[in-house]
C-alpha cells in the first residue's frame, strides 16, 4: 500500500499543491514567512508553561508499553531518515484522528494539546543519537509545524529551515512553515525529545474553502489511512474521529 500511496500523492496531489499553497498564502491571516515566534500565538503560553509536566508524563510511560515506536513502523511511506529506526513517535492525534489509548497513557499532555485551536496532529517525537532527517518540504501551507522542546542534549542537535539553523531550547516552542526546505539532526550521544504539533494556519474566506478541500483529499488518501492503521495497531486500542474543525 505504501507504494500506491506515493503514486497517488505524486500523480494527483503534488502537481496541484504549489498552486493551492500559493492561493492559501495569499489568504493567510498571519505573515507568509518561514519561522514564527511563539508569542504570535495565544495557545502557546499554557503548554509552554507546563512543559515540565509534559516531559515528566512522557518519562513515566516511556519504555513501559507499545505506544512508542519507530516512525517507519507507523508509516512505511513517511518521509525517511537516513536510519529509520532512529526517529520514534508516540502519537496522540494524527491528521484529525484521536488515538484513545495513547491519550489515556498521556492524559495531561492530551488535555493540553486538545485545547490548542485548530490542532491537527500531536505526538511525542524522539530523535535518537545519530538521527538525521534529510532536507525535504511538506505538502501543505495550510498547517504550521510546532515543536515544544522537552529534552535537548548538549551539542550539535538542531533544525535548519531554509538558511536559518535553530538549536532547540527546552521549554520553548519553535514554529515554522514546513513547506519551506528544512532538515533536522541529532549528532549527540543522547536522545532529543519534542512535543510535535500541527495546527491549522489561520485563513480568510476562499483560503479556508480551498484548504478544506485539499485537506479532505489528503486525509482520505492511502498515505494517511495507512498512517492511522499503523498508529492504532501499535497503540492496541480503537481510535475515534474528531469532528471537523469549524471553518465558518
Amino acid at each position: 500500500m505504501a507504494g500506491f500511496a506515493r503514486f497517488i500523492l505524486e500523480k494527483y496531489l503534488y502537481p496541484v499543491r504549489h498552486g493551492v499553497n500559493a492561493y492559501v498564502g495569499r489568504h493567510s491571516l498571519i505573515p507568509d514567512k518561514a519561522i514564527f515566534g511563539a508569542d504570535e500565538f495565544e495557545w502557546a503560553g499554557p503548554s509552554q508553561a507546563n512543559w515540565r509536566a509534559i516531559r515528566d508524563e512522557f518519562r513515566a510511560q516511556s519504555g513501559t508499553d507499545d505506544s512508542f515506536r519507530p516512525i517507519g513502523q507507523l508509516s512505511p511511506d513517511h518521509v525517511g531518515l537516513d536510519q529509520q529506526e532512529k526517529w520514534h513517535s508516540a502519537v496522540l492525534h494524527g491528521y484529525g484522528v484521536r488515538i484513545d489509548a495513547n491519550c489515556a497513557r498521556y492524559p495531561k499532555t492530551a488535555a493540553l494539546v486538545e485545547r490548542i485551536p485548530g490542532m491537527i496532529s500531536a505526538m511525542f517525537s524522539v530523535h535518537q543519537p545519530g538521527a538525521h532527517l534529510p532536507e525535504h518540504s511538506g505538502v501543505t501551507k495550510g498547517m504550521l509545524t510546532c515543536h515544544l522542546s522537552l529534552d535537548v542534549p548538549p551539542g550539535d542537535c538542531a533544525i535548519r529551515v531554509e538558511d536559518h539553523t535553530h538549536a532547540w531550547r527546552e521549554g520553548e516552542w519553535f514554529v515554522f512553515d514546513d513547506t519551506r526546505r528544512h532538515e533536522a539532526w541529532n549528532r549527540t550521544a543522547e536522545p532529543r525529545l519534542n512535543l510535535l504539533v500541527h495546527v491549522e494556519r489561520p485563513l480568510s474566506g476562499g483560503g479556508k474553502v480551498v484548504q478544506w478541500i485539499f485537506d479532505r483529499v489528503v486525509r482520505n488518501s492511502p498515505f494517511v489511512r495507512d498512517f492511522h492503521q499503523g498508529i492504532v495497531k501499535h497503540a492496541r486500542a480503537p481510535s475515534t474521529k474528531r469532528d471537523a474543525p469549524d471553518r465558518s
